[in-house]
Formats: C-alpha cells, sequence, structure tokens
C-alpha cells in the first residue's frame, strides 16, 4: 500500500446518494467490524520472521479482531462481526481475484448495512516489498455525506494506536489518515469497496474506517507484533479509539 500524504486528497465531487443510518442516537451503539482477508486465497500481506515463522495478515487481522470485539462487548456496544473463522462469504475464483474482493467486499457491506451498523471498522495490517517502509494509518472517504464523522473515527483510532504501542515502547510511525482512494488504486474504481462509492457497488451506508495496524514486511514491526502483549495492546486501542469516537459524538455536536 502506498504511503502519501496523511492529509485526505482533495474531494472528488462524487455524488453520494445512498441512505445513511441515523448517525445521531443514544446507546446501545452497534459497531461492525471487518476482518480484513480470510479464506485460502485472500491472505492479505504474508511475512517470515527472524526464526522462519510464517505470519498471514489474514490470521492477524481476525485475532485482534476478536480481542476487539471481547473488550467492546464488555463495554455494552452491539458487535458484528463480518467473518468469525479463516473464510469469506463467497466464493474466490483465482482466475478473477480483482472481481472476486469486489464480491467479497460487497457481501460484507451488505452485512454491515443489514445490521443498520452505526460505525464500520476494517482492521488490516500492512504489506510491502520495501521492507523500510514502517508506521500506522488509516483511511476514510472524504467524499461521502457522514465523512467528518468517518475521518474523526479514522483518527481516533489512529491516534489511539499511535500513542498506545508507543507507550509499549516501540516508536511506531504516524502515517496520518489518508484519503480511501489510495486503497483501490484504481481509477475506474475511485475509492475502496469498504468505504466508498464505486460504479455497480451497494456502497456502505455508516461511518467506517479503514486502518493498517503495522507493517508485517517491517522487521522491527513484525518484532513488535511478536511480543506476547502487543495484541493485546492493539486491540485495545482499537476499542479505546472507537469509545472516543461515540464519546466524541453524543458530546462534541
Amino acid at each position: 500500500m502506498t504511503t502519501a500524504s496523511a492529509t485526505p486528497a482533495p474531494t472528488l465531487g462524487l455524488a453520494d446518494s445512498s441512505v445513511p443510518v441515523a448517525i445521531n442516537h443514544g446507546p446501545p451503539y452497534t459497531i461492525a467490524i471487518d476482518p480484513g482477508h480470510g479464506g485460502p486465497i485472500e491472505t492479505g500481506a504474508v511475512a517470515t520472521d527472524s526464526d522462519g515463522n510464517l505470519w498471514l495478515e489474514k490470521d492477524l487481522n481476525l485475532d485482534v479482531a476478536l480481542r476487539v470485539r471481547a473488550l467492546l462487548t464488555g463495554a455494552g456496544y452491539n458487535v458484528v462481526m463480518l467473518r468469525t473463522t479463516d473464510s469469506t462469504i463467497t466464493n474466490f475464483d483465482p482466475n478473477d481475484f480483482s472481481g472476486s474482493v469486489m464480491r467479497e467486499s460487497q457481501a460484507r457491506v451488505d452485512e454491515a448495512n443489514a445490521a443498520q451498523a452505526d460505525a464500520l471498522v476494517a482492521i488490516h495490517f500492512n504489506g510491502w516489498i520495501d521492507d523500510s517502509l514502517s508506521g500506522n494509518e488509516a483511511y476514510c472517504d472524504p467524499n461521502r455525506s457522514f465523512a467528518a464523522n468517518s475521518c474523526q473515527l479514522a483518527s481516533l483510532i489512529q491516534q489511539s494506536l499511535v500513542s498506545d504501542i508507543r507507550a509499549d515502547g516501540y516508536a511506531v510511525n504516524d502515517l496520518g489518515v489518508k484519503n480511501d482512494a489510495e486503497v483501490n488504486g484504481n481509477q475506474d474504481d475511485p475509492h475502496s469497496w469498504m468505504l466508498g462509492t464505486n460504479a455497480d457497488f451497494s456502497p456502505s451506508v455508516m461511518p467506517g474506517t479503514i486502518v493498517e495496524t503495522l507493517f508485517l514486511s517491517n522487521p522491527d514491526e513484525l518484532a513488535f507484533i511478536r511480543r506476547p502483549e502487543a495484541l493485546d495492546v492493539i486491540a485495545a486501542a482499537y476499542a479505546k479509539g472507537i469509545e472516543s469516537y461515540f464519546a466524541w459524538l453524543t458530546g462534541g455536536q
């Protein structure tokens, strides 16, 4: 994934015809959590640590997501998991990977919409061919009618992760909040499937963010992830960021 400026790019002037959920209401709140990737084909980033152990992004995404679910459920939130096992909702066609990703994304968005979730959080880890790239970043779509909410959700989770990871001893690079147009990298699909509005796709109808926690491809970040307490630190930071968003929503408008 690219690491462009942390400032969201100018809006693209797209029309948003989707009808959002009611953003302002009292608790309990419903959170849709998407543990990115999953299944035998959609593994996401892959890395090998210094001891020769294989790390798959899809497994880390799910591990962290399940920990976040436990924390939020305990705090009184309703949590909708868009996957709970190493699986996908749809069948992946190895000869049509991009089409399969779109169909899977649509199925997950449909589940979040059906649940009338108040927020959508996609949990990911990053990876790149250049192993010097590092840091934490989050994405939002600045063109949606609820863009301010999405980007505030992204910012609060992102800053919570940066703060808590640093407090645990790793000086993580703060890559900021970015325009989700960078996620797909395809001019025909100007926004991410999970967050934006694209042709022939029914979009999500609630504020949302995609968060790239750390780079598995970076040796220092992978070493941090291997620490026994690391995933608990990361999950707690996600939960704190989500709770901060709802505190902002109810007290800051």
